[in-house]
């Protein structure tokens, strides 16, 4: 017998070993992009030390930046192609031409600073960490691995170090730690430097290495400097708000920033990297939103496509996203206008519109973004988390309840109450998973946006198909002869065992992936919210939604059992389509499925987007479903023609 629910659950079995997969090459696509990049650090901040006007002061160490010149070229080389990948191996095939020709250190720092702009933008990695960093905690670190060669205070005086070759780095050296950013330093501590006696510190959490790059960044700089820039970073000067969050703090190198901003650079790069918790707390989806929107303008103003689309989706996914409710609770116009903007920014993008139109609709969204901020500003804050609260809940809560009040109705108004136990263990597996997820998004990984939305769309999808299987099969059941057949053979045997594992999976996927969401969306609403407030309207939701399941339990336990499966199964199909719709939304958000607009009506709520993909997708399970329902009725007629001849 065909069973699409075991089919499906097969699927997503299959794919896993594939995800892996792509997960570990991203891994190591990862590590070989760190070491390039940490090589050109490396040339950046020696070169000049050890090559002046035209000379080499030593010979061993210009040989190395010789080899790690080559180095950089070859492994550019194996990275994955894309259009920008011949630009880059032509930048560093100019920085090994101009340390052939023994150019003066400026100008190699400069190819180097391009160089490193231009990896980062083109082969992303994760440059900044996820949680503030914690100084304190990198200099016990330091004292027990580090101290013994750097020395006590991080002077490169170590007894350990006496005789090594190169020296250990003196963290207070000012010209070399104004060329390194807290990302390279993150860099040098996991990966470790070839041929010296600097090791790998990658069995430290990435936590603690980031801790580490925090205090050893710190060390060079006086309390003076820190206290002055506590003043200015007070005052939002100027160039504290260019260190407006973890991600700038982290890739800021103190002296092409000072040039830009001028000697108060130093005094403010010494108080943040001091306290990095600064600006971690200052951030927000919005700031995030703005700030991606704008990477994105200035991306496709250098014809730089590709890294234009992936600041886009970033802008949206992982900014604008996760305010969405906060902003809603007060102008649900707004949001839905931002969307829009957001959407259409995309799609100029993806169309490769002319830089002009691009421009203009990102200025629109730009301008929508700072409404936002002022809408949420002047509204009362918990009023806001309060209706933010109750409308995730509320809105995530609402079709995994219906999905599950009918399977609990029908299987008790069938006399199946022996396959409730299969019912519970899906819900309540998803509910601890759940669990699971929010211990990991907080305490372990960073899930990005993308990720979120491709977890949110396959289950949909997937939740879609087996609502597709149970729909029919409850119509089929609608008519009276097929009932009473198999209420017959129901008392002769147990249900078969595609059916249980339909209720599992069912149950499992409609739960899990409102928790997942919601997970999600709590986690980033309570560091934005006021708790009390969140709490209250969760609490609110979660009443509502038991008096919903209660309602539509009881109410279709009543009806007459032709009458329950008929509306039952079209409740079951309308879901489906809704979740169809969702699912196709939430890929297409990450990327994966393109968006092609037509006319027609947008209603996000009940799944409808108007896009040719999303609804074609829908009416492909319509018509399934349509023809499903035609032959469950003919097969139906041609038994009871059958019994009553």
């Amino acid at each position: 017998m065909f069973r699409p629910a075991l089919l499906l659950i097969a699927l997503l079995t299959a794919l896993l070993p594939s995800v892996g997969a792509g997960q570990a090459m991203a891994g190591a696509e990862r590590e070989n992009v760190l070491k390039i990049l940490q090589m050109v650090d490396y040339i950046g901040v020696d070169y000049p030390e050890f090559v002046q006007d035209g000379e080499v002061l030593d010979a061993a160490e210009y040989a190395e930046q010789v080899e790690f010149a080559g180095e950089i070229r070859r492994r550019l080389g194996t990275l994955p192609e894309r259009p920008e990948r011949a630009a880059l191996r032509a930048q560093a095939e100019a920085l090994g031409e101009a340390i052939d020709a023994r150019a003066g250190g400026a100008r190699i720092q400069t190819l180097t600073a391009e160089l490193s702009r231009g990896l980062l933008r083109h082969y992303p990695v994760p440059a900044a960490p996820d949680q503030a960093p914690v100084p304190a905690a990198g200099g016990v670190i330091y004292a027990t691995a580090c101290a013994s060669c750097h020395g006590a205070e991080g002077r490169g005086d170590g007894p350990a170090g006496a005789g090594l070759e190169p020296a250990p780095t003196n963290f207070h050296d000012a010209a070399r730690r104004d060329q390194r950013s807290l990302f390279s330093l993150y860099s040098t501590i996991t990966l470790g430097v070839d041929g010296t006696g600097m090791p790998s510190f990658a069995q430290l959490s990435e936590a603690e290495r980031w801790d580490l790059a925090a205090y050893v960044g710190s060390l060079g700089y006086t309390q003076a400097q820190r206290e002055t820039g506590e003043r200015l970073v007070d005052a939002v000067a100027p160039p504290a708000a260019a260190l407006d969050s973890l991600a700038a703090l982290a890739a800021a190198v103190p002296a092409e920033l000072a040039a830009e901003h001028g000697s108060e650079v130093h005094a403010v790069m010494a108080y943040l990297r001091a306290n990095p918790q600064t600006v971690a707390a200052s951030v927000d989806g919005l700031s995030l939103a703005r700030r991606e929107l704008g990477r994105a303008m200035a991306a496709y103003a250098d014809g730089e496509t590709e890294a234009a689309a992936a600041a886009a989706l970033s802008a949206y996914l992982d900014g604008f996203e996760l305010v969405e409710a906060q902003v809603s609770a007060v102008d649900r116009g707004l949001v839905r206008r931002i969307e829009g903007q957001m959407a259409a920014l995309r799609q100029a993008i993806r169309a490769r519109a002319a830089p002009a139109e691009v421009a203009a609709i990102g200025r629109e969204a730009l301008a929508s973004l700072e409404a936002a901020e002022g809408a949420i500003a002047g509204g009362a804050s918990a009023v806001s988390s309060f209706v933010g609260s109750f409308l995730i809940l509320g809105r995530e809560g609402l079709e995994a309840i219906l999905v599950l009040a009918a399977i609990f109705a029908f299987l008790r108004k069938s006399g199946r109450e022996h396959d409730l136990p299969y019912v519970h263990a899906g819900w309540i597996g998803a509910l601890l998973l759940g669990v699971g997820t929010w211990l990991l998004a907080t305490y372990v990984i960073d899930i990005s946006g993308a990720q979120r939305e491709i977890t949110e769309g396959v289950t949909a999808l997937l939740a879609a198909g087996i609502l597709v299987f149970v729909g029919l099969w409850m119509h089929n059941k609608s008519f009276a002869g097929q009932w009473q057949r198999y209420v017959a053979r129901s008392l002769q045997a147990a249900s078969g065992e595609g059916a249980r594992w339909a209720l599992v999976s069912v149950s499992f996927l409609a739960v899990y992936r409102e928790v997942f969401e919601t997970v999600l969306f709590y986690r980033a609403l309570w560091t934005q919210g006021e708790p009390g407030a969140i709490l209250a309207g969760a609490g609110v939701a979660a009443v509502l939604l038991v008096g919903i399941a209660i309602a539509v339990f009881r109410y279709s336990v009543r009806l007459p059992i032709t009458q329950f499966f008929t509306w039952t199964s079209r409740l079951i199909a309308v879901l489906a389509v809704i979740l169809a719709g969702k699912g196709m939304a939430a890929l297409q958000e990450a990327g994966i499925v393109p968006v092609d607009p037509v006319a027609f009506i947008s209603l996000p709520v009940v799944g409808l987007y108007a896009n040719a993909q999303a609804l074609a997708l829908q009416a492909l399970l319509i018509a399934l479903v349509l023809f499903g329902s035609w032959y469950n009725r003919s097969v139906a007629q041609r038994r009871d023609a059958a019994a009553s001849g």
